[in-house]
């Protein structure tokens, strides 16, 4: 998984930046383009497991999550 997919810092409160731009670049085929896509898909697919929730929608690429806690 690349850098900027790692980890997450955890505690209440916690933003994580966002940023799809050039989310394919350097890709040299389309089954290269589509992982790549998978892998952001899989990260995102996981913030949004652990709690996390877009702040507002994405706009030009660009957006954030932050961890919301769970209502009771």
């Amino acid at each position: 998984m690349p850098q900027e997919f790692a980890d997450v810092p955890d505690g209440t409160g916690s933003t994580v930046p966002i940023n799809a731009k050039g989310a394919i670049d350097g890709a040299k085929t389309l089954s290269e383009a589509a992982g790549f896509l998978e892998t952001r898909a899989a990260w995102l697919r996981s913030l949004e497991a652990r709690g996390y929730q877009l702040t507002r929608p994405i706009q030009e690429d660009r957006g954030s999550a932050e961890l919301v806690d769970p209502e009771v």
